[in-house]
């Protein structure tokens, strides 16, 4: 499977070894459709470069539905990092690509390690089977798959995959890359083998967007320029808690007339009929608003004009759009399944509930009628946004990381 194709050619370094460390990051597709691990992977490699860190990161053409229009087997910039993508042919939800396999097979020897950013994905298997082939280790980053409500989701499949190759994977790795103690405690309920490691996360938002444009929303929705805005952003998967979020709404709109709830977002294929559903069932239709995927000047309209950032998530190992919400100085309203939950109580930076709709409501009504508590708890965000998660010091974290288990390897 893994050495019949050999079509692409060796991946040549333009310049002399100049670092001690090449890094080889890999994912399954750099869609921003596709959430925010997409987002980051490119973010971590450039902070990686910033250190003196060679990486070459490799991905594929896979997005939420079709295939991303970029170049093919040749570098382009992402991001400002030297990027491979492959073409899917099929089973792009599990970004299977032939081209990538090959790719991997003539380069992964000019490389000290290898970072995978996803697990249930294709991408994983060629990649750990280049890397042992070749001696090089491995750390797996699953960027939240490894929890047990995103798990339950094609249950079969995934346990399949697990007990073919996936238990497997995750003993033989040098390490598991998690992100936080939410995602770390996931990992010891499911009892799965390997090693974690917690290391911080990265991020930054601080620079993206370009300038709010509003109007856009107002020109389509009128009542935004008057009514207080709950704005949930994020990829629409059924574990970021949309079953929630609806009834909670239909109670809050019993008590407050003057509101209006935003939910933005690409949602995964075969799930708009389960929000159209969700949407019946609680009396709610023409009552949301969905403005689609939004980013750039659009997404930091709807992040200027909103008054809450709401993520009711079953299931995130850090929660970037809430991060992300803060770091624009919105309060924030988030489950503690999300994994940055314990920074938001700790900075006061908004309120933490369980998966509850009747707590999400009680809590979203709190904010709803307290102006000055809102504001207090968005300046504690965007403060907690600055303290906490440097790049800087992530990036040093991680390859201190790469350090040791390089230097295990040559004892």
């Amino acid at each position: 499977m893994f050495g019949a194709l050999t079509s692409l050619p060796i991946y040549n370094f333009d310049h002399p070894r100049t670092s001690r460390l090449r890094v080889l990051p890999l994912t399954s597709g750099l869609s921003p459709r596709l959430g925010g691990p997409s987002v980051l992977v490119p973010e971590i490699c450039k902070s990686l470069q910033n250190e003196n860190v060679e990486v070459v990161l490799i991905s594929t053409d896979a997005d939420v539905s079709g295939n991303l229009n970029v170049p093919l087997n040749q570098p382009v910039e992402t991001s400002g990092v030297r990027t491979y993508y492959f073409h899917t042919p099929f089973l792009k939800k599990y970004a299977f690509s032939f081209q990538l396999n090959t790719w991997l097979k003539n380069n992964v020897q000019l490389y000290d390690l290898v970072h995978i950013h996803q697990f249930f994905s294709y991408v994983t298997i060629p990649a750990v089977h280049w890397a042992r082939r070749y001696g090089k280790p491995y750390i797996i980053r699953p960027a939240g798959q490894l929890n047990s409500h995103h798990i339950r989701k094609n249950l079969y499949v995934k346990q399949l995959f697990l007990l073919m190759v996936g238990n497997k994977i995750l003993k033989n790795a040098d390490f598991i890359h998690l992100t936080s103690n939410a995602e770390l405690n996931e990992f010891h309920i499911l009892k799965l083998p390997g090693t974690p490691r917690l290391l911080s996360p990265g991020l930054d938002f601080s620079n993206g967007g370009g300038e709010p444009n509003p109007e856009i929303f107002y020109k389509n929705h009128p009542e935004l320029r008057s009514n207080k805005i709950i704005l949930f952003l994020s990829r629409l998967h059924p574990v970021k808690g949309l079953d929630l979020l609806f009834p909670s709404f239909k109670q809050i709109l019993k008590k407050e007339n003057n509101v209006s709830l935003v939910i933005a977002g690409e949602p995964e294929k075969g799930y708009e009929k389960d929000i159209q559903n969700l949407l019946k069932s609680n009396g709610l239709e023409n009552k949301v608003i969905f403005p689609g995927f939004v980013e750039g000047a659009e997404k930091s309209g709807l992040y200027s004009i909103a008054d809450i950032f709401v993520l009711p998530s079953y299931g995130d190992n850090f929660g970037v759009a809430a991060y992300e919400a803060m770091e624009k100085g919105l309060p924030v309203l988030i489950t503690d399944r999300v994994g940055v939950a314990p920074q938001v109580e700790q900075y006061g930076a908004g309120l933490v509930t369980g998966c509850d709709s009747g707590e999400i409501s009680d809590a979203l009504l709190t904010l709803l009628g307290d102006k000055e508590l809102r504001e207090k708890m968005g300046k504690q965000g965007a403060k907690l946004a600055r303290d906490e998660f440097s790049w800087e010091k992530s990036s040093r974290e991680l390859i201190k990381s790469y350090d040791m288990i390089l230097s295990s390897e040559s004892q």
